[in-house]
This record gives C-alpha cells, structure tokens and sequence, in this order.
C-alpha cells in the first residue's frame, strides 16, 4: 500500500478554467487522481430547477479535454462530482455528452460511470408523511406541494457510490450531486490511506499512544519548593493538597523496550465530533 496519496485539483468548479502549465506540473507530481467539483448552489436554485448549466459548454469541454487526455495517459481516474452544475439527470447527461465528444477528439475509450442523484417525487412524500425529512437550519417544513411542484429533486451522495464506481473499474466517474470533498476522498478512502482522517477515527490511535506515553519530571533546581516543601512526594501522591504546586511531583519510571507493564487503570472513553465554533464579535475581538 502507498504511503502517499496526492489528488489533483485542477480547478475550483469545472469550465472555470486552468492555466495549462499549472496543471502540467500537477501531473508532473504524479497523482493518484485528477478530481473536479464541477458545480454549486452560489448561482441559486433556477440552473437546478431549469435542468441547465451555469458553466459554458465550451470551457467544460476545454477543461475536459486536458484533463481526460491526461488521466487516461496516466492511467489514473478522473472523477467529477456535481456534473453540470446542479446534478440533475439533464446535467448528468450534458456532461455526459461533453465526455463522450471529448473521447471521439481524441480517439480513446474509456470505462466510464455516471451515479445519478435524482429522488422520486412519491418517495419523497412517502417519506415526509412517515417524519423521515425534516428542515436543515432555519427554513420551513417541507410540503407536499413544495415536493410535487419540483421539477428536479437531488439527493447529496458521499463517497460511497464513487469508491463503488472505482472498485468496477471505472476509469471516469461522473457522479450527480454530490458532496463537494467526496471525489477528492474516494481515493484515499478505498485505498484506506489516511481512513482515520477521512472518518475522524483517531480516538483509538490518540488512546494507544497514550497508554505508551511515559510522563514526568525531573526537579533540578527547587527554588521557592524547599522552602515551602511541595511536591516532595515519593510515589506522587499529594493526597488532597489543593496547592497550584502540587501537581509539580511525577512518580518517574524506568521502562524498557518490550518490558511487560501491568495496567494500574483502564479508562474507556468515548470522544464526538464537534463543529467548529461560530464566531462571535468577542472571540474576533481576540
């Protein structure tokens, strides 16, 4: 297994363009992978709802070309996440056949994987009168009407159906809406490189490292501690001794290489994700 997974991001949302040598030197680095998010909600709900891209098919087409020639040359996959801007069956097919022209330009084939994202209207209010959807921040309640009168509903995928993609031999997987890192995390989540970043999983390692980890001190000048007599302790037990200097005493052992120890303690503990704290006008004033 490598030890080293690199993802090539040419551009920030396909069509956007790249300068040519920047992603020349991308490739120079040898990726694993060349991976694109190719859309966004910024431009509103309308290109969702219309079925139509808000990228030119021409700068697409542009940056498909350079990045396809080069992921099938080496041998890497090219994965593109919210084809066509919204995701939808018409985005997906537009990309679609912007990849399909791009092959026939250069004369290549390739196994190539399209995941659809589209939800059906009657799932979905099958699923609203069983209290299975409900709002994500502060918006309304989901209706039947609001669900009726769509003409496009997507559902956002993760990395599953992209790693699925790969494991069929997929060598260009064009994915409908989908989550903005899971194109760049497929890779190195099927390859189990870096599995305890990607799925903040390092609660068990953190725990292992600290069962191995040896702490203490060694007092070299007592200074004011003499005088006061702190922390003199032998075993490093203060008992109940409230004082700051205290906690200044460690029992210090002498551990060897494959030394067996018998655990004092067992402690289990469970730790969770937490979002990152909203700013506040106190916490910008620090």
């Amino acid at each position: 297994m490598k030890q080293h997974i690199s993802i090539l991001s040419p551009t920030a949302i396909l069509g956007y363009g790249f300068p040519e040598s920047s992603f020349r030197a991308g490739m120079a680095r040898l990726p694993n992978a060349i991976a694109v998010d190719a859309g966004s909600t910024d431009p509103g709900p309308y290109y969702l709802g219309s079925g139509q891209s808000f990228t030119n098919r021409e700068a697409v087409k542009r940056d498909l070309a350079l990045i396809i020639e080069a992921g099938l040359d080496a041998e890497i996959p090219v994965l593109i996440g919210t084809a066509g801007g919204a995701g939808a069956a018409p985005h997906l097919s537009w990309c679609l056949e912007i990849v399909n022209d791009v092959l026939v330009e250069l004369n290549q084939t390739a196994r190539v994987a399209h995941i659809e994202s589209d939800q059906m209207a009657n799932d979905l209010i099958t699923a609203l009168h069983q209290h299975r959807i409900s709002p994500l921040g502060p918006v309304p309640s989901l209706t039947v009407a609001d669900i009726s009168e769509s003409t496009h509903i997507v559902a956002q995928m993760g990395v599953e159906p992209v790693i699925a993609a790969l494991a069929e031999g997929a060598q260009i997987v064009v994915a409908g809406r989908c989550y903005d890192p899971a194109v760049f995390a497929a890779v190195p989540v099927q390859a189990q490189e870096m599995l305890n970043m990607t799925r903040h999983a390092c609660a068990p390692f953190t725990e292992a490292a600290d069962l191995l980890q040896q702490t203490g001190q060694e007092i070299l000048f007592q200074g004011f501690l003499k005088v006061y007599n702190i922390g003199n302790s032998d075993d490093g037990d203060n008992g109940d001794n409230d004082d700051e200097g205290a906690n200044l005493s460690f029992k210090k052992y002498k551990l060897k290489v494959g030394q067996k120890l018998d655990p004092d303690k067992i402690q289990s503990k469970q730790d969770y994700d937490r979002p990152p704290l909203r700013f506040t006008e106190a916490s910008m004033i620090k």
